[in-house]
């Protein structure tokens, strides 16, 4: 997803002038290549075939030892990464409104207990919306972290308070 991974780039260039080690790793794609290319960061990139993903995915954690993985928008594959590296913390970033909505009435089931269940194993939630924010503790009884979509806090903010040591996969 174009915006996804635009969202991905920018916090990660963010996050590297606070100071932080941070890494990214996205879907092997021309566009994501191109964006890589054009960001100067230099992205892991992970195979998005179902069969192929975790192992893709092993394959960069063991290469850049994360202190946390951030997730874009998580769905299925976020809950099998979730599942698949238990010994992790995970960063859940919703910033598509439409991954909660869901007119079919299976389909919003299987969808609330997923979210429900992301939301409950994430170290921090985030959302790029304020919708979004009072969606998720509304729904499920957790006060995500707002953070506008492709913006961070500044570095002089008394509240931020980041390591340079700590490092991450987006």
């Amino acid at each position: 997803d174009k915006t996804s991974s635009l969202r991905a780039t920018q916090l990660v260039l963010e996050l590297r002038k606070l100071g932080w080690n941070a890494r990214i790793a996205v879907p092997d794609s021309n566009w994501n290549r191109e964006i890589g290319q054009l960001s100067g960061l230099e992205p892991e990139y992970f195979n998005p075939r179902l069969r192929a993903f975790v192992g893709s995915v092993r394959t960069i954690i063991k290469k850049i030892s994360p202190h946390f993985i951030h997730l874009l928008n998580p769905k299925e594959k976020g809950a099998i990464l979730a599942i698949s590296f238990p010994q992790f913390r995970f960063v859940f970033d919703w910033e598509d409104w439409s991954t909660f909505w869901e007119s079919r009435r299976v389909a919003k089931w299987y969808k609330q207990r997923r979210e429900s269940w992301l939301v409950k194993r994430a170290s921090l939630v985030v959302t790029a919306s304020q919708w979004l924010q009072d969606y998720i503790h509304t729904q499920f009884g957790r006060k995500p972290l707002y953070l506008p979509y492709a913006c961070m806090p500044t570095p002089d903010r008394k509240s931020t308070r980041l390591n340079s040591s700590h490092s991450s996969v987006s």
